[in-house]
């Protein structure tokens, strides 16, 4: 009996783990996608840096 509340126990912290798991890595999944979005957005072309680049270098002296 007591073989069994040990087994039954440790499935409940595996489980217990691994959803935790789980969770911290939809979490870091999640941040990383909003990193790699602010990324492509400051390196798009029509970002306001580059126009304004763009600008000074076709100006004329």
């Amino acid at each position: 009996m007591a073989t069994l509340t040990f087994i039954g126990t440790g499935l409940v912290i595996l489980f217990f783990c691994l959803g935790t798991l789980i969770l911290l890595l939809a979490n870091a999944n999640k941040r990383l996608q909003c990193q790699i979005k602010s990324l492509k957005t400051s390196l798009d072309p029509d970002s306001s840096l580059i126009p304004a680049l763009r600008k000074q270098l076709n100006a004329p002296d």
